[in-house]
């Protein structure tokens, strides 16, 4: 049983699986923006939106219907002189990777009914040395979780 919300239990069990995901291995993995300098290849979670609802109105305890996204940014700066395309499909091999974790184990947790990917946002540029690329894809995850009291 859950109440108030599953945002923290379900972002700190995502970064435990990706951390374990052998195609994650030297990627930088943190449950928030970096404390350190960021690595060259980084996947870190960022902010949450919720709706939530009240399926059935009763008096007394009710359930909650908590339905979240959170945005996983994933990213690669290249600074080897690689082209955008070398830093975009490096890109694309983690976005992979979170897609097939929530894919295997859409129920990363007991508390939530499913996680899934619902959309990203690609973003890429010329990193300021003028030496290479960055590439981005900041990933929407929905969970659906219901809450008892």
């Amino acid at each position: 049983m859950s109440v108030g919300t599953t945002l923290v239990q379900f972002k700190s069990a995502l970064v435990s699986k990706l951390t374990a995901r052998p195609g994650l291995a030297g990627v930088q993995i943190s449950y928030g923006f970096p404390d350190e300098a960021i690595e060259a290849e980084a996947i870190w979670l960022q902010d949450a939106n919720s709706t939530d609802s009240i399926p059935t109105f009763k008096t007394g305890p009710v359930r909650v219907e908590e339905v979240y996204t959170v945005v996983v940014a994933c990213q690669v700066l290249k600074s080897d002189g690689s082209t955008q395309e070398e830093a975009d499909t490096r890109a694309v091999a983690i976005l992979s990777e979170v897609q097939q974790a929530l894919a295997v184990e859409p129920r990363l947790i007991d508390e939530i009914l499913y996680a899934q990917l619902a959309g990203w946002k690609h973003s890429t540029g010329v990193l300021p040395t003028g030496n290479g690329h960055g590439s981005r894809f900041d990933v929407q995850v929905q969970v659906r979780a219901r809450l008892h009291p």
